[in-house]
């Protein structure tokens, strides 16, 4: 599930937060390379992409864990805390409504591994806004695919491909994936 770090700054933390940086980035470095972290930035104090002296109010952290007590316990172990950058910090579950831009990048770079002479993927996730089965956040596709690798395969071997061709993508920002998987030749 993910959840929303949202750390508020003490006033006059700016000489902290650049001291304890390293470390802060090095624990978001870790949740990015487990595939954990959706975005991670500080919110500038101005309306400026570099605040200067005038520092800044806070940081979001919107990453997956298992559950809010794992998501709570990493927030209280974060460096901008315990050096005091943070005064405060809530952890709310957050949930993704669409698909990002980067979600159907990443499904069109996997599915490249099978070849395909055609490969149209719709994105449906706006209209299950809501749904109880979205809950996770992933995203809603439909996938039409013409590859090669399904020729001589049944229907349920060529779903059992797409799904291990996409991999992580499906337990994690993939929640509901309709195929139509063909060979070559076959009738739509």
């Amino acid at each position: 599930m993910l959840y929303a770090i949202t750390g508020h700054d003490a006033p006059d933390s700016l000489a902290a937060r650049l001291a304890n940086r390293p470390a802060h980035l090095a624990r978001l470095h870790a949740l990015q390379e487990q595939g954990r972290l959706v975005l991670a930035g500080p919110f500038p104090a101005i309306d400026a992409p570099d605040p200067g002296p005038a520092g800044f109010s806070g940081s979001l952290i919107v990453a997956e864990f298992d559950c809010l007590a794992d998501a709570q316990a990493w927030a209280d172990a974060d460096p901008y805390l315990t050096a005091a950058v943070y005064q405060r910090v809530e952890v709310r579950p957050f949930k993704n409504g669409i698909a990002d831009v980067n979600t159907i990048e990443q499904i069109h770079e996997k599915l490249a591994d099978l070849c395909p002479l055609v490969l149209e993927l719709r994105d449906d996730s706006g209209k299950h806004v809501g749904h109880a089965g979205a809950a996770s956040g992933g995203g809603h596709f439909q996938l039409r695919i013409v590859s090669e690798r399904f020729a001589g395969l049944k229907p349920v071997a060529r779903h059992r491909l797409v799904y291990e061709t996409l991999g992580e993508l499906m337990r994690r920002d993939i929640h509901a994936l309709a195929i139509d998987a063909r060979a070559p030749g076959e009738d739509a």
